[in-house]
């Protein structure tokens, strides 16, 4: 037999009401007073004993549910970890693309000294320097791929903490699962 629960007009708390009281007076168990008990059709409207109470936005007024609780870890989580994975995913993959291999361009550089140098005709010396100065490494010039290898180790850096909040949005879509059970 379902209990309903029935406000006191005299002091506003709730006292349970089994629907075999619909119609009769009965005494409220917090104040005493005496309280009539409406018919059956408008006592099944009101809350009953052990569900949430419910205002008038359907929402509930004791705490949110286990399931709503669950929704919101779910997909806030599932939110974080897509959102943040993918911009920390795009972030790295642009810093790599930013990153040279300083060592390759020097080592062009090495190969032609010395002997070589002094072998070419001004003509083919002319070729050369004009090869050198476009990978950028004339004495007069800082590497410009030193710089970028430095932007690509520092948005490397942020592209791993975007995958460390994206790893908090998955610890919160995983403990959705264990919300409610006892």
């Amino acid at each position: 037999m379902a209990r309903y629960l029935l406000p006191c007009p005299n002091c506003n708390e709730a006292f349970p009401v089994a629907t075999r009281h619909a119609g009769q007076t009965l005494q409220c168990i917090h104040c005493q007073s005496t309280v009539e008990i409406p018919k059956l059709g408008e006592l099944r409207r009101l809350p009953t004993e052990g569900e949430p109470e419910v205002n008038r936005r359907g929402r509930t007024t004791r705490g949110q549910s286990p399931n709503r609780m669950k929704g919101w870890l779910f997909s806030g989580g599932l939110v974080i970890a897509v959102l943040f994975g993918a911009a920390g995913f795009a972030l790295l993959n642009y810093a790599n693309s930013l990153y040279h291999n300083v060592a390759d361009y020097t080592n062009q550089v090495e190969q032609v000294s010395g002997e070589v140098i002094d072998a070419m005709k001004p003509s083919e010396l002319w070729d050369w320097w004009g090869q050198v100065s476009q990978v950028e490494l004339g004495e007069w010039q800082e590497n410009a791929r030193v710089g970028s290898n430095i932007q690509s180790a520092i948005l490397a850096k942020v592209a791993y903490a975007l995958f460390a909040i994206a790893g908090i949005g998955l610890i919160s879509l995983l403990s959705s699962f264990a919300v409610g059970k006892k």
